[in-house]
């Protein structure tokens, strides 16, 4: 027994000690970080007023918070401390609702794909089944074949797999007939026209290790956008264009399936409820194309946005009637769609029909939107020939103060506490400037462990003073 605990104490010792050498050149300075800035267009004083708050830490166990002005970033200020307990942070992951169905893609194996798949398989393996057994019935060891199929040869209804993920800090618990009733609810004749072609390898044992397959239809699948509320979440499909929605109850629209929630042992317990799965707000499917779908809690309505012969709409839906509040073309070019999700806030909504540029939709004082800022999200990298620094991103902080929109986002995603800041005006761009930590030049570990990183949500706080 000595000798056991003799053991363990060497093991925590040895530990601490390896833990200590990881962070000592980065613990012994605390207080001491620094934030330069270079600007990289505009004039500096258009930052005037910005307040940067950002929080980086060693293996969540070491937490700095560092502040200070936009234009004066020469006098941060930084709190240091140590956390017993490693930092946990809130599951903001955004809620989905995935009817999976597409037919591009492809699938490969060391393995054989088709061993355990029989006829009753639908297209839970992400890829349409029927038509890849009876192509591997063709296709000899060592070969490689090719064929077309006709869809609804195979499916009178289109088999789609489910995939739930419902975000948040609690349990979720599913009735056992929940997927059986979502199925029951949304169900889909196959196209008659609707053709797939189908590439499949089999090894020199007669194993199928790849499958390829593809579709001429260019909305030949199902997607959806999803945004939640306190009681329930609201969905939408965003590609299925192709497909035949009369047998839907409601038809194509938005869609809300509510939930449940008890708490127990501490725990909050969720539990959709299937069974009540309402179709609230029709859509014509021949005119629009739905984009992307936002809960906006001080309202109480859905932001909708939908593409209308190549020009984007938003369309603000009250959750007290499912009456349209109000309809408003978004400034910008969409033939694409959108390229970032809408980012949503209680004074504005960010739209982005393509990497390198915005609309800004702020918010009067009666509830209604209007186009506020456009501007670009790119610029030269000074530093490097033809390459461009992107001044928006996935994990991008914003503030805006009704005149003026501020944009950070990290240098580099994964690996530095660098970042650049943009500000905007109804002029467009007006600054935009690289702010160097000094913690980055401090992480040279190749085990991202022992470096000094961003916490993982909330690293960057703008306010405007």
């Amino acid at each position: 027994m000595k000798k056991s605990l003799l053991v363990f104490s060497l093991f925590l010792l040895c530990s601490i000690l390896l833990f200590s050498v990881s962070a000592g050149e980065i613990s012994r300075s605390e207080n001491a970080v620094t934030v330069t800035s270079q600007t990289l267009y505009g004039d500096p004083t258009a930052a005037e007023g910005i307040t940067v708050t950002e929080r980086t830490n060693l293996r969540s166990h070491l937490l700095w918070e560092t502040e200070f002005a936009a234009s004066d970033p020469e006098n941060a200020k930084t709190d240091f401390s140590f956390h017993v307990n490693a930092l946990t942070f809130p599951d903001q992951t955004r809620p989905m609702i995935q009817f999976m169905f597409f037919l591009n893609g492809g699938i490969g194996s060391t393995g054989d794909i088709l061993a355990d798949v029989d006829e009753t398989s639908g297209m839970d393996r992400g890829f349409p089944i029927l038509p890849a057994i009876e192509l591997a019935d063709q296709t000899a060891p060592g070969e490689t074949k090719t064929a077309r199929f006709v869809l609804a040869d195979y499916y009178e209804e289109i088999p789609y797999s489910l995939d739930f993920l419902f975000g948040g800090d609690y349990t979720t618990v599913y009735d056992e007939n929940f997927e059986q009733q979502v199925r029951d609810y949304f169900h889909f004749k196959t196209p008659k026209d609707l053709v797939i072609e189908l590439e499949l390898t089999k090894d020199d044992a007669g194993r199928t290790t790849d499958i390829n397959y593809s579709c001429e239809e260019e909305n030949a699948g199902l997607d959806t956008v999803c945004t939640a509320s306190g009681d329930g979440f609201y969905f939408a499909f965003s590609l299925a264009s192709d497909l035949d929605f009369s047998e839907v109850p409601g038809g194509f629209g938005i869609y809300y399936l509510p939930v449940s929630k008890e708490e127990s042992d501490g725990r909050t317990i969720l539990s959709p409820l299937a069974s009540q799965l309402d179709t609230i707000y029709p859509l014509d499917q021949t005119r629009c194309e739905v984009l992307d779908l936002q809960y906006l809690r001080d309202q109480n309505a859905l932001a909708l946005f939908t593409l209308e012969q190549e020009h984007c709409w938003l369309n603000l839906i009250s959750l007290t009637d499912y009456h349209l509040i109000q309809r408003l073309e978004v400034a910008g070019e969409y033939e694409d769609g959108l390229y970032y999700p809408i980012q949503a806030d209680g004074d504005y909504l960010l739209v982005c029909g393509s990497y390198d540029s915005f609309t800004l939709l702020g918010k009067r004082s009666d509830g209604a939107y209007f186009n506020a800022l456009t501007g670009g999200l790119t610029l030269p990298d000074p530093t490097q020939e033809d390459q461009m620094i992107y001044l928006y991103g996935y994990e991008s902080e914003l503030a805006y103060d009704g005149e003026r929109l501020a944009i950070a986002t990290f240098s580099s995603q994964y690996d530095l506490s660098s970042f650049y800041l943009a500000v905007y005006d109804k002029s467009g761009l007006v600054y935009a400037g690289s702010y160097l930590h000094s913690q980055d030049s401090l992480n040279t570990s190749v085990d991202h462990r022992n470096r000094c990183l961003p916490v993982e949500q909330d690293a960057l706080t703008l306010n405007f003073s």
